[in-house]
């Protein structure tokens, strides 16, 4: 109980760092002076004060002087920079110096366009700060939560393991007890408790506990044993660096989770080779610690979004993120994407197809698009890089997946690559992951 309060503590300071920074960033930015109206006071400071004319134009024609100014500066605003034709026919031939004045114009309008990126990247940079405290306090407090948590124990499941290891001839100690998503645990102790983990006993206490059971984990003496996913996937992969590359931008994997959950990612880097493939490993390795970590999946994709933006903004960059979430003792699922390719799921023999509108992490605000869906055995999810279709008809693909016979994931990941490179060539990284589910049998 200790140990949750210092949590929910902690928790509660970041998220007053992350409330103070916010309230502060909200002030004005130190004075960087981007209004535009002085881009020709400053040219004029470093030509005209020269000028014989000065007088002529500056104080004795003044008026028109600015309003010849004033109605060059939107197309000059719009353009980025100015042009002959922007000004007046009798100004430009009045001014001696009109060529140095404008290179001097188009000079502070490129200064001013800077200045106006850094402060973006400035306030930016701020929010990703405040984003990324304010996270660090929900998984503080989550993990609080979970440290305080206290099982309810299921007594009358208890008293029949305990009369079943009497029949075996075991004495030890051992807790039945259902987690908060209702999954049913065991864990026992004792000498010679690792017997329990092996398939015939595992039938025979899941026959006992009214529900299948797997090791979660065994070793000498104690064997942890948890409620069975009445679902089972078949993940099947296939896939093509570019042309002359030999290494891919494009990066899948997927793994199960501590609360049942399959995870499927995707990830494709900008560009193709070892650079597009550096910002692949390092966004998939953030996102997979993020789940693993149990961060929800938009929290874990705005925050890798923010710590890609901050890490491009020298060099640029930028990765698209896809997830497949899956929940293998429901069905329930997500799709979570930014800036991915289209997803396409095949529900009682109809494909659907499940594209966002977001742009890639490292580009858009990361919070991602988001889809739900419940899914059954013989449901099949295919998911790809955004080369095997090059924004072009897919048509082909869906027909694919349409007449998929679900005997091998792999196989049909493979025949939609052979098809993508028959029509496109392998002008970029490609990739296909295929996920059927199936029931688990007893």
């Amino acid at each position: 109980q200790r140990t949750a309060q210092r949590l929910h503590r902690a928790a509660t300071a970041f998220r007053s760092v992350s409330g103070g920074l916010r309230g502060s960033f909200q002030l004005e930015l130190p004075h960087n002076d981007q209004d535009a109206a002085r881009v020709f006071d400053r040219a004029a400071d470093q030509v005209c004060v020269r000028c014989r004319q000065r007088e002529r134009c500056w104080q004795e024609g003044y008026q028109s002087t600015r309003t010849a100014l004033t109605d060059a500066l939107p197309p000059i605003l719009q353009r980025g920079e100015g042009v002959r034709e922007d000004f007046p026919q009798w100004f430009v031939q009045q001014c001696p110096q009109f060529d140095k004045f404008l290179g001097c114009v188009n000079g502070e309008i490129l200064s001013l366009r800077q200045r106006r990126r850094y402060d973006s990247q400035v306030r930016e940079s701020r929010a990703a700060v405040c984003a990324q405290y304010g996270q660090l306090a929900q998984v503080l407090d989550q993990a609080a939560q979970e440290v305080s948590w206290e099982p309810e124990i299921d007594l009358r499941r208890q008293r029949l393991v305990k009369q079943y290891l009497g029949v075996l001839g075991l004495e030890g100690r051992c807790t039945v007890y259902c987690d908060p998503l209702e999954h049913l645990h065991l864990e026992i102790e004792g000498v010679g408790m690792e017997r329990l983990g092996q398939p015939a006993e595992l039938e025979r206490l899941g026959s006992l506990m009214g529900c299948a059971l797997r090791a979660e984990c065994a070793g000498e003496g104690r064997v942890h044993l948890v409620q069975r996913e009445p679902l089972v996937a078949v993940v099947g992969a296939a896939a093509q660096d570019r042309e002359g590359r030999g290494v891919s931008g494009d990066l899948g994997a997927w793994f199960r989770d501590e609360s049942g959950q399959l995870n499927v990612l995707l990830c494709d880097g900008m560009g193709s080779g070892a650079e597009a493939q550096a910002d692949s490993n390092w966004a998939m390795g953030l996102l997979e610690k993020f789940l693993r970590a149990g961060l929800p999946p938009e929290g874990a994709f705005k925050t890798v979004g923010e710590a890609l933006a901050l890490r491009g903004e020298e060099e640029g960059g930028f990765t698209t993120l896809d997830l497949l979430r899956v929940d293998l003792y429901t069905g329930r699922s997500g799709v979570y994407k930014l800036g991915a390719a289209p997803t396409y799921v095949r529900r009682s023999g109809r494909v659907e197809r499940l594209c966002g509108a977001t742009l890639p992490a490292g580009l858009g605000s990361g919070a991602p698009d988001v889809f739900h869906r419940a899914l059954i055995a013989g449901d099949c999810v295919v998911m790809v890089s955004d080369g095997i279709t090059e924004g072009g008809g897919d048509g082909w693909l869906c027909q694919a997946l349409e007449g998929f016979d679900g005997a091998s994931p792999r196989a049909l990941a493979q025949e939609i690559l052979s098809k993508s490179g028959a029509r496109l060539g392998q002008g970029d990284d490609r990739t296909v992951l295929v996920l059927k589910l199936a029931a688990r049998k007893e």
